[in-house]
């Protein structure tokens, strides 16, 4: 046994920042995915592979799911389709796409049962030690009694330690409570590793080798002096891993310890960005800011924009409190970066680029807008908001009376206590909206936003499907500067127009008719008093609107943003 040497303590490795919200499904996994049946399926994949272990496809897996895990194969291409959208980029999830001939919305298309870019004979592969990491995290979410009796760790004991932002909200469960505490998934691992490590060395007489060792680099990251680098590589150079230089290979009781003994909270999660995050400026357009405030309006004391510092990308951004306003970013703070809404109520956000991954967390009374985002838009203990998205994948769980406007290119996911969805076409447009869809790999003339996938059956009845009549454009009530040039700014109804579903199209274009006959009827008329009266009695009309649907706070704040934008111009 030999090893290369490194201080002990040099070596930091830690939970990838996307996993809890991305990764594991807040759902109690099939009971053929426990590490019991997953570790009978590499040796399986090593004896029937012609071309040594490494990738796995559709194929192969939906019959491994359907003749030797006795699962459905709906389920097992949930996880396929899952696994695919975090790890394709954006040019191999458009190729998907585009190699259906644009495809059908009337068909389920999904991206695992797709041909591979440049490969155009071969069906789309996963890397296996990867997916058998993807597969065996989905135990993260699983609550058992007898776990939590016998567990060495007793049971996530860092759960209450983040504050206010682990604190229970209405009736939150303990599943729940785990989303914004990363000791939680250091403690899960630090008692769960070993059997990962068993099911990543069943096909190689129990001992580690490099291949298997790429698959931790799904769920994980480490930095060794001042260069984050793959698991592989710091475990060669580290002291007590188990590596053998001979074989190239590590045993697993060595690696566990190793492992275990450097795992760390991963520094730019949640936790590090509240302690010791970037704080940015949030002044309301308008009002006065409070120097003793760090910047911020002094009507929005509690309102908070944070950013994990560092070199490390992406990076997480957290909106909190966002309180009563009309918050609109766009560029370098969100783009391609991890976005956490907690705690905003009352308020219309509008964040537009591509997004990494966006995740509500107990908001409620709330407009979201989103221009792109190209893995999970997570909703999680929301009341009351209306979502406006783009997204790779929308996913939902514990929410009520809120609305989703959706262009996806996968099956929305409803997941736990839902009451009272309603979901609708995609609905808005803005000047580079098509430049961030192709960044972010969603194809326009796919969308699936109608084909909800419940895997809990009790919880089907949780939503409905809007009405044509009742559907409506959203007109965003601004563009920023970065976007001029990028289009025709003033033509957002037509480019929605185009991806309809032929029955909302009618039906919008059936009011704009009727409203184009109104204003001819308005113009028809002569007298220069009468017009006067007609335009009064329609302003008064329209303020009693706003005010009867509580839109007046919405229109006022739009107007100081709009004057803020204009003293910015002005300033430059």
């Amino acid at each position: 046994m030999s090893t290369m040497g490194s201080a002990d303590g040099s070596i930091k490795i830690w939970p990838r920042t996307f996993i809890i919200t991305e990764t594991a499904f807040q759902l109690a996994p099939h009971a053929k995915l426990s590490p019991f049946f997953l570790k009978k399926i590499l040796p399986y994949v090593k004896e029937k592979s012609k071309r040594g272990i490494g990738k796995v496809s559709q194929k192969f897996w939906r019959h491994i799911c359907v003749n030797k895990l006795q699962m459905s194969e709906e389920i097992g291409n949930f996880y396929f389709e899952y696994f695919l959208l975090l790890t394709s980029s954006a040019s191999e999830k458009l190729h998907v796409i585009t190699q259906l001939g644009l495809g059908s919305t009337a068909d389920k298309i999904t991206l695992f049962n797709q041909l591979t870019p440049g490969n155009e004979g071969e069906i789309r592969k996963v890397e296996i030690f990867a997916f058998m990491c993807f597969l065996f995290f989905q135990q993260y979410h699983k609550l058992s009694l007898k776990s939590s009796v016998s567990s060495t760790a007793n049971e996530w004991p860092g759960l209450n330690s983040s504050h206010d932002l682990s604190s229970s909200w209405g009736d939150s469960s303990m599943t729940s409570r785990k989303i914004t505490d990363e000791q939680s998934i250091v403690l899960f691992f630090i008692e769960k590793l070993g059997s990962l490590l068993d099911i990543l060395a069943s096909h190689n007489s129990g001992l580690l080798n490099l291949k298997a060792l790429s698959g931790l680099d799904f769920l994980f990251e480490g930095r060794y002096m001042d260069n984050v680098e793959c698991i592989s590589d710091l475990a060669m150079k580290a002291v007590g891993s188990g590596y053998n230089q001979e074989s190239n290979t590590f045993t697993v009781s060595q690696f566990n310890q190793w492992f275990c003994a450097s795992l760390v909270v991963n520094p730019f999660g949640m936790q590090s960005i509240l302690s010791s995050g970037l704080k940015i400026p949030c002044p309301i357009p308008g009002i006065p800011v409070d120097p003793n405030n760090g910047g911020c309006s002094s009507s929005s004391i509690r309102s908070k924009v944070i950013v994990s510092t560092g070199d490390y990308t992406p990076r997480s951004v957290m909106f909190a409190y966002i309180t009563k306003q009309t918050l609109a970013k766009t560029g370098v703070l969100i783009q391609d970066n991890c976005v956490k809404l907690f705690r905003c109520s009352n308020s219309f956000i509008y964040l537009l680029d591509c997004i990494k991954s966006v995740h509500l967390l107990r908001c409620k009374n709330t407009t979201v807008v989103v221009g792109a985002v190209s893995t999970v838009f997570s909703v999680n203990e929301c009341k009351n908001m209306r979502v406006i998205a783009a997204c790779g994948k929308l996913s939902v769980q514990n929410t009520e009376n809120s609305t989703f406007h959706i262009l996806t290119n996968s099956s929305p996911l409803l997941l736990y206590k839902n009451e009272n969805l309603t979901f609708a076409p995609f609905n808005a447009w803005y000047a580079s909206f098509t430049h961030h869809l192709k960044r972010a790999g969603i194809f326009p003339g796919l969308n699936l936003w109608n084909t909800i996938y419940c895997p809990v059956p009790e919880h089907t009845q949780s939503w409905s499907i809007l009405d044509a009549e009742s559907f409506n454009l959203f007109a965003i009530p601004f563009a920023f500067r970065e976007f001029r040039g990028m289009g025709n700014e003033h033509s957002s109804a037509e480019h929605v127009l185009n991806y309809l579903p032929t029955d909302y199209a009618k039906s919008w274009s059936k009011r704009q008719q009727n409203l184009n006959n109104w204003r001819s009827v308005f113009d028809s008329i002569s007298s220069e008093d009468q017009r006067h009266a007609v335009s009064e009695m329609v302003m008064n009309k329209f303020k009693h609107w706003l005010a009867s649907e509580g839109l007046t706070t919405e229109v006022d704040s739009l107007a100081l943003l709009t004057l803020g934008q204009m003293n910015e111009n002005n300033a430059t």
